[in-house]
């Protein structure tokens, strides 16, 4: 009996994880998540799947050629907070210009042939540890750290880089809010 019951438990489980998307929806380290446009400033990088130590650590791989999306924060197409955290004077600087950004600016993440259209809603200036400000709680897992949304209320999009230029002591976050979504 217990030999039968063991492949159905298998097979639900990996229904389980399917349905609720941790299989489906979790691209890999290093993964190209589409194309960051900020016309303030006139940047249009791309954005890769960032790994655990994207909280941790001074110069993750994945964000030499633009922005990371934090693991364990949500998607554009998902309801929640998605976080992306990118350099201001290194590599290619994606956000070097993120204090030039004002409210009702537009920020457009372009995923899968669709545009998510977000409008800045405010900045904060955080310590690199608090991050409840931002609605998010940074938890350690296996391998590192990451951070989650404290709620999964809206849709909404954090863009996080260190702060001022060329230290590390805070984090400079531009606040936003999705308004539309369109196809390419």
């Amino acid at each position: 009996m217990a030999l039968r019951l063991a492949p159905l438990a298998v097979v639900s489980a990996l229904a389980l994880a399917f349905i609720s998307g941790s299989l489906a929806s979790t691209p890999k380290v290093g993964a190209r998540l589409g194309v960051l446009t900020i016309p303030r400033f006139n940047l249009d990088t791309p954005v890769d799947q960032c790994g655990l130590d994207c909280f941790t650590k001074a110069w993750p791989p994945e964000l030499a050629s633009g922005p990371g999306h934090y693991p364990g924060t949500r998607f554009p197409w998902q309801q929640g907070l998605a976080v992306l955290s990118g350099h201001r004077t290194t590599y290619t600087h994606p956000f070097r210009w993120i204090n030039k950004l004002r409210k009702d600016d537009r920020i457009i993440w372009t995923v899968r042939h669709v545009h998510y259209i977000y409008r800045v809603t405010g900045m904060r200036i955080v310590h690199p540890r608090d991050f409840r400000k931002l609605g998010l709680r940074a938890i350690r897992v296996a391998g590192g750290w990451t951070l989650i949304p404290r709620s999964d209320k809206g849709h909404r999009l954090v863009l996080v880089a260190c702060h001022p230029p060329h230290y590390a002591s805070h984090r400079i976050a531009a606040l936003a809010e999705l308004v539309a979504k369109r196809p390419v």
